[in-house]
């Protein structure tokens, strides 16, 4: 996992790439068909109180594919049997509270969610403002910036290595990407947009409908 993670980032340290996956709830793999690991994302569970009561968030971690694996479904079975824990083993609202480094991240909100935040399509809700500061607050604390809706980490956080980060032509007039660039300037430099999306059947998109229904069989 941490050859992985420094073929993919830079600045990459081992102390704290150790010091993040033992505070994390769980880690699922994507392996090959040898068993080789070529992919990976770890999650934490979150419990806070909220205005509105008790929530849940499951904050992902990490998030890398290797590029020989990218366009395959494997990555969005993962966070579907993910999404179906969480409907299945918790009897409060759960959200899934992400940091976006990369475009690449910041598009798994719309091909899973009707309804995620920020997005270009509409301001977020006051409450859900409020909540999603909270949880950046309690779960970053100095580094994450209010105004901006970034966390940056101190000292300087790992950052995607260019040939990752760098967006495409063709993808460059894609409206969320557009948006995500937008808001999150910083993003080549390690800054991360701060994101929120509530997990219930009702706000998954087709796809996500579909991947959530293939880890019920």
């Amino acid at each position: 996992m941490f050859s992985l993670m420094c073929s993919h980032y830079e600045n990459v340290s081992q102390r704290k790439f150790l010091n993040d996956l033992d505070e994390k709830t769980g880690v699922i793999l994507l392996r090959d068909p040898t068993g080789t690991v070529q992919g990976f994302t770890t999650f934490l569970l979150m419990g806070h109180e909220h205005n509105t009561g008790i929530i849940s968030a499951i904050y992902s971690g990490d998030t890398i594919v290797d590029r020989l694996c990218w366009g395959q479904i494997e990555l969005f079975r993962m966070f579907g049997g993910l999404f179906r824990q969480c409907l299945e083993q918790q009897s409060t609202p759960v959200y899934w509270f992400l940091l976006s480094k990369g475009v690449k991240t910041y598009l798994m909100l719309p091909l899973f969610f009707q309804n995620f935040y920020p997005n270009y399509l509409a301001e977020a809700p006051l409450n859900t403002q409020k909540l999603m500061q909270e949880l950046a607050r309690k779960k970053f604390g100095p580094c994450y910036h209010h105004e901006q809706g970034i966390v940056r980490m101190i000292p300087q956080a790992d950052r995607l290595q260019k040939e990752f980060a760098v967006i495409p032509e063709n993808k460059r007039q894609n409206p969320h990407v557009r948006f995500f660039t937008e808001r999150n300037p910083g993003y080549l430099d390690g800054d991360e947009l701060v994101c929120l999306a509530r997990i219930v059947p009702s706000n998954f998109t087709r796809m996500a409908q579909r991947f959530v229904k293939e880890n019920n069989r």
